[in-house]
């Protein structure tokens, strides 16, 4: 930020220095004699003030805006979360200043986490039961597909069996 302050006090200097220029006395004998001699370094204090393109700025430079950044941002956090951490003790402060006030503001805010709380469980209980009803179900599907499993196997298992017992009787 400093460079900046130097350039403008530059560029102000220049400005006061055409200004004294343009005001010099103007003697009477002639025109061209009247004319104010401007010198070569008055002409180029009257020049504007041209500024370079911000990413062309020396590495000397970035350097201190970002170091100066490094710092002003958690200086600025800082302040930020003060402020915010006065408010709120301003309005406990406030909301708690009177016993009366205050007690009935506890009572209240303990029937809203009751409430909560019933609400939560009966969530809880409800996805349970769910869970639970879900499970079973499954459960039964399986149970029966594997029954079925089981009895075409036992059928088949019988059907083997009585066609071997054919084989040996036909072979006694």
């Amino acid at each position: 930020m400093a460079p900046t302050k130097a350039k403008k006090a530059t560029a102000t200097k220049r400005t006061t220095t055409a200004k004294k220029v343009a005001k010099a006395p103007v003697s009477s004998k002639t025109k061209a004699s009247a004319r104010p001699r401007i010198t070569a370094s008055q002409a180029k204090a009257t020049r504007p003030v041209v500024t370079p393109d911000p990413g062309l700025r020396p590495a000397s430079t970035q350097a201190q805006d970002a170091a100066e950044r490094a710092v002003l941002i958690p200086v600025g956090a800082a302040l930020v979360a003060a402020d915010r951490v006065r408010a709120i003790v301003a309005e406990v402060r406030s909301e708690y200043a009177d016993f009366d006030r205050a007690q009935k503001h506890f009572e209240s805010e303990i029937k809203r986490f009751e409430r909560r709380g019933y609400t939560a469980r009966n969530r809880l209980e409800r996805e349970i039961k769910k869970t639970r009803t879900r499970f079973e179900r499954d459960l039964r599907q399986r149970r029966k597909s594997v029954t079925a499993q089981v009895d075409i196997a036992v059928a088949q298992g019988s059907k083997v069996a009585s066609r071997a017992a054919e084989r040996v009787a036909s072979l006694v």
